[in-house]
């Protein structure tokens, strides 16, 4: 690096996005849309007795990556996930969630979210050229209902979410919990303990992600109808 030294001229060219063309080392700020080519500029240093020496250099512009999170806002139970996509940062790209409260994990391209409160995340994409730009996504969380089954959860061993079971504090009797991979097949089959869940899991092998159907039975504590509900469950990692 060359020393900067006051008794000598600096002259740049061209002048384009330079912050100042008569100073050693001035900022360059290019529109990438205008310049869509490269721009080689010339460095003319001139000293007094006026002897000349030239440098260049090359500068591309990069347009800023378009980071979009794939999913419109959702909302969720109290102790349900969401799963959030973004993409725009390319195959060499970087992504960065915050805040982390909640999350599965803070650097991934897919995530899954389960703040205790209504949250907003903001997720920022770095391209490979360093060049930066985000996205937002409000994550809305209300009361759950008195009984309630998560529409997906995440076995992978990471202590959010890691079974599927049976939400809500008025059940008195849980009398039929089954779980069905999508040929029919009887994957899970709760004995009728409500402290108890779905690993996903099925004869000691982690089953594949995907859709699922459960059938429920149960009573309320202070209602002895039975009742029961019918619904899908996604498997995430």
């Amino acid at each position: 690096e060359s020393t900067i030294s006051p008794d000598l001229l600096y002259t740049w060219s061209p002048t384009t996005g330079l912050s100042d063309p008569n100073t050693a080392r001035p900022f360059v700020n290019l529109d990438a849309a205008q310049n869509p080519d490269p721009i080689t500029y010339t460095l003319t240093v001139e000293d007094a007795l006026g002897c000349t020496a030239l440098a260049e250099v090359t500068v591309e512009a990069h347009p800023s990556p378009t980071i979009e999170i794939m999913d419109e806002d959702p909302t969720i139970f109290i102790g349900s996930i969401a799963q959030l996509e973004v993409q725009g940062a390319g195959e060499n790209g970087t992504y960065e969630w915050s805040p982390p409260d909640g999350l599965s994990n803070t650097v991934n391209s897919l995530v899954t979210a389960s703040p205790n409160d209504t949250m907003m995340y903001v997720v920022t994409g770095t391209d490979e050229y360093n060049c930066k730009s985000n996205d937002t996504i409000v994550v809305n969380v209300i009361d759950p209902p008195r009984v309630m089954l998560p529409t997906a959860f995440s076995p992978n061993g990471d202590g959010l979410h890691d079974e599927f079971r049976i939400l809500g504090k008025d059940v008195g009797e849980l009398l039929e919990f089954k779980v069905f991979n999508r040929w029919g097949q009887l994957v899970y089959d709760n004995p009728g303990d409500l402290n108890i869940g779905w690993d996903g899991s099925y004869d000691g092998e982690q089953q594949e992600v995907g859709v699922y159907l459960y059938f429920v039975r149960y009573s309320y504590i202070d209602n002895p109808n039975i009742e029961q509900l019918t619904g899908m469950v996604t498997l995430v990692r």
